[in-house]
């Protein structure tokens, strides 16, 4: 009889393979944007039009549906500023929490 654990580690390893090995025999077909479709680099911080230095994504808007204003370095720098400063209110009130008696 085969231990539980090894009988683990097979079914585990078969389905790994099973699951990986088909993605390499598929092609990659990418993305076709339905027609129609305005496509914009948006800035992935303010979520308005990527200025010169944002983290960009892509995305598909209808038309009149995208963002009309650009965000600035200034917008960046700030919404940054303020993510790390919850953060670390965050940080302060569980260590607050864990050294309470």
């Amino acid at each position: 009889m085969i231990p539980a654990v090894i009988h683990r580690f097979i079914i585990y390893t078969v389905c790994f393979v099973i699951a990986f090995s088909g993605a390499k025999r598929r092609p990659s077909t990418g993305f076709a944007a339905p027609t129609g479709l305005i496509q914009a680099n948006i800035c992935t911080i303010t979520g308005q039009l990527a200025c010169e230095g944002c983290p960009t994504k892509t995305e598909f808007f209808i038309p009149g549906t995208e963002p009309k204003a650009a965000c600035s370095k200034d917008a960046i720098k700030k919404l940054l500023e303020e993510k790390a400063k919850k953060e670390q209110e965050e940080r302060d009130k569980i260590l607050q929490g864990v050294s309470t008696p």
